[in-house]
């Protein structure tokens, strides 16, 4: 069933009361299709269906009870039946439909296809007219949202369907290799010239118009060179070296920096500290660092992808080709994934009721989300109409995610955020890392969706005919875009 929020207990309080006039008999039930998903189900109950358990429960209240004026275990029962009988009675009944109910759709097969909870049907009437004293024939209605027996059209294997598979160029590959040379890339310190991409160290004193001002502020920060602001001062830096000195105005020195990053990270003082602080300066050069990237030779293969067995240029790129058609499986895989999901709900579209939906919602919601009834029955429409297609593909292709694939999901997800080398691991923090993961109920359901999803997607030639076209890697992801759209 969709994950909607259950059925409120009081919505269940609403009946047709009927004093028994023949001989006791068991729950019946008259079951009436409206419409393609919508079943309104009578279940009547007699008092030999509820009175044996409601008159044990008021024994346990006269027991156990505490009613002012009566000793424990002495209250006369005609007094517990005034005090509590019709509450009581109200409770045990309510238990009963629900039970009876749910045995009814179990037996008729409700409740394999159950869309959400049973609601109450309209234009029923209360408790009110229930006399403990009398008791007599109840009625229930309920409408129950389950899913018709159609099956499901378009997966036989004949259907055809393409996979577009992103194109891994030289240009790609490239790329890649030239970021792992920058990932290995170490500090040096130079004097100079100085470079777009050097970490400057600056000693900035505070000017009073050219001179520097006595007992004037001063500052020692770190900036990139690129990441200077103005492009005067920036050509008065580059190809500079250590010690050189240059004037700026402080608030515009880095690149789109606000006014509190500047007091905070350049100045290191507060809006009130600045207020006698004076916006230019002049800076001294004291160390330039530069990251000196690793010749692209065996040595630098071999750290960065931590084999013995791959030694060469080549062999790393196509290391790096094999991982970047990975990678980018997964945006394929996305694509069919929208693909496989708008083809099937075209041909297996069912008419939801919206009257139907919005009275579910309003039994059920939170009020923030009543706010929007129209757009939300809409999007369960959405929901309801790939989950029973979902649900059917599942159950045919026998699909099972165990807590082993969760933990080995979660386990790539750690590895890809170290690049894949977990050698700066500790030993056991992997595992320890997974088991923390695995305590959050919210992502771990999310995630368990999502390798559903997947093994429906490596299972989707079983279901189609499917061609591959491969296209440019910004193709595909406009592609995808469009279709989240």
């Amino acid at each position: 069933p969709v994950l909607i929020p259950p059925l409120r207990s009081e919505c269940l309080r609403v009946g047709h009361f009927q004093p028994s006039k023949t001989a006791s008999r068991m729950a019946t039930f008259e079951r009436e299709q409206l419409n393609q998903i919508q079943h309104r189900v009578s279940v009547t109950l007699t008092p030999d269906d509820y009175m044996d358990v409601y008159s044990k429960e008021l024994k346990k209240y006269a027991d156990q009870g505490s009613f002012k004026g009566f000793r424990k275990g002495k209250v006369p029962m005609s007094f517990v039946r005034k005090m509590v009988g019709k509450e009581v009675l109200i409770s045990q009944l309510e238990r009963k439909f629900m039970v009876e109910l749910n045995e009814y759709m179990d037996k008729e097969g409700l409740n394999r296809k159950r869309i959400f909870q049973p609601i109450p049907a309209p234009d029923q009437t209360g408790f009110d007219d229930l006399d403990p004293n009398h008791p007599g024939d109840f009625t229930l209605t309920f409408d129950v949202g389950a899913y018709p027996d159609t099956g499901i059209k378009g997966i036989s294997g004949e259907d055809a369907l393409t996979r577009y598979i992103a194109e891994i160029t030289d240009e790609m590959v490239d790329k890649q290799l030239d970021q792992g040379l920058d990932r290995l890339a170490e500090s040096e310190e130079v004097d100079g010239p100085i470079e777009e991409n050097d970490m400057l160290t600056i000693q900035a004193a505070e000017l009073d118009g050219d001179d520097l001002k006595g007992e004037g502020h001063t500052s020692h920060f770190m900036l990139p060179a690129d990441l200077i602001g103005t492009e005067d001062v920036r050509n008065n830096v580059i190809g500079k070296e250590v010690g050189h000195k240059f004037r700026f105005n402080i608030y515009t020195l880095e690149k789109d920096a606000t006014r509190e990053h500047t007091l905070k990270h350049l100045l290191m003082l507060s809006e009130e500290e600045a207020e006698d602080v004076g916006e230019w300066f002049e800076g001294t050069i004291e160390a330039v660092s530069r990251k000196v990237r690793p010749e692209l030779n065996e040595e630098f293969i071999s750290k960065y992808f931590g084999k013995e067995d791959i030694t060469t240029v080549e062999e790393a790129k196509e290391v790096i080709r094999k991982d970047l058609a990975k990678h980018y499986r997964q945006l394929s895989d996305s694509v069919l994934f929208f693909e496989i999901k708008e083809y099937l709900t075209g041909l297996n579209h069912i008419e939801f009721p919206d009257e139907f939906l919005t009275r579910y919602l309003q039994m059920t919601q939170e009020p923030e989300v009543l706010e929007n009834l129209e757009q939300e029955v809409e999007r369960i429409k959405d929901q309801l109409q790939w989950m029973r297609i979902r649900n059917e593909l599942i159950e045919k292709l026998e699909i099972k995610v165990t807590e082993e694939d969760i933990r080995e999901a979660y386990k790539n997800q750690v590895i890809s955020y170290f690049g894949g080398n977990t050698s700066q691991l500790q030993p056991g923090m992997l595992d320890s890392l997974v088991d923390r993961f695995m305590q959050d109920d919210k992502n771990t359901d999310e995630l368990a969706g999502n390798l559903v999803s997947e093994k429906l997607i490596e299972r989707a030639s079983e279901l189609f005919s499917i061609t591959e076209e491969v296209l440019p890697l910004p193709d595909l992801e406009e592609k995808l875009e469009a279709q989240r759209k």
